[in-house]
């Protein structure tokens, strides 16, 4: 059977048309950067370590906060610090100088880095110690029972007041930027100013402000539900997404927006592309646990998260 000329040309027209919308189609498909599609993995051996929080010192030693205790690990070997005073849950690491402060379910301690002694804060918190930020020469701490600011020169904790009156509302994240402190809670977002010792409310109706990062001109939020976005100048509020309960944000040298949730690693690129990294039982180069608990970037723009199954690096 001869088949007609234009119409041959016609399918191979066609044909190719096809191949072309592949070839585009393929790059998106692949949106995730390569360096958050592979991992090398620490930590995952016999017993995984369930790591909740991170830092780094000036030595490139990672201080790691656990369900455990307070750990170090240089990348070989992971050491317990002082587990006879640091046992339990440790939320939070905070580095001053030569000074580390630990925020755990028993409060807040001081270990000196060059002689390892370690000690108690003492002061008016009771409760736990469950976020930290360093802000305008304090320390902000944000606990069970309020919000608190450590002063480094007599090494003592005292509360934040508003108006006079202490807050006592449950404090998960804290973020800052000009003269606010910006405070999530269990129920509401909110910001406080450092000068004039007051408070006030900028989002309720919240559920689990558990992350939050001051970006540019936003000030991005992660909940139980979504990721919230917030204009520091016109305090508009969008809603991006819906998160399975986001428990750390950052961004990378690249401008993409990092997201540790209970379900992997959301990474939203420049464009607003949100993309899925899930951990993978049967790849050992994949995100070594299901729940991102903490993100750190070191000054190799290394990105260190911490999981409830050990440690993982790009």
């Amino acid at each position: 059977m001869n088949i007609p000329r234009s119409y041959a040309l016609l399918v191979m027209a066609v044909m190719a048309a096809c191949m072309m919308m592949q070839a585009t189609a393929t790059p998106a498909a692949e949106a995730v950067p390569m360096r958050y599609l592979t991992y090398q993995n620490f930590l995952q051996r016999n017993s995984p370590e369930h790591v909740r929080c991170m830092t780094m010192g000036k030595d490139g030693v990672l201080w790691l906060g656990t369900m455990n205790g307070l750990c170090t690990f240089d990348g070989y070997d992971l050491r317990p610090v002082a587990p006879d005073v640091i046992e339990g849950i440790v939320y939070c690491t905070e580095i001053q100088g030569d000074q580390l402060l630990i925020g755990c379910d028993k409060g807040l301690f001081s270990l000196d880095m060059k002689s390892g002694r370690i000690s108690k804060v003492q002061g008016e918190l009771t409760g736990e110690a469950i976020c930290m930020t360093e802000f305008r020469g304090n320390v902000y701490i944000g606990s069970s029972d309020g919000l608190y600011v450590y002063d480094s020169r007599d090494e003592a904790i005292r509360r934040a007041t508003n108006h006079g009156e202490t807050m006592r509302d449950r404090i998960l994240s804290l973020s800052g930027a000009d003269n606010y402190l910006f405070v999530g809670g269990m129920k509401s977002i909110g910001k406080y100013d450092v000068r004039k010792g007051t408070y006030e409310t900028i989002a309720d109706n919240i559920i689990l402000a558990g992350a939050m990062l001051v970006d540019g001109d936003r000030l991005w939020i992660g909940t139980a539900t979504n990721l919230i976005s917030v204009g520091l100048a016109d305090g508009e509020i969008t809603v991006t997404g819906n998160f399975p309960v986001v428990k750390a944000i950052n961004r990378d040298s690249a401008g993409n927006l990092l997201l540790g949730t209970d379900a992997g690693l959301y990474v939203r690129g420049r464009n607003g592309r949100i993309d899925k990294v899930s951990h993978n039982a049967s790849d050992m180069n994949s995100l070594a646990g299901e729940s991102v608990w903490d993100i750190f970037i070191d000054d190799q723009d290394n990105a260190w998260l911490a999981t409830e199954r050990g440690l993982s690096m790009s």
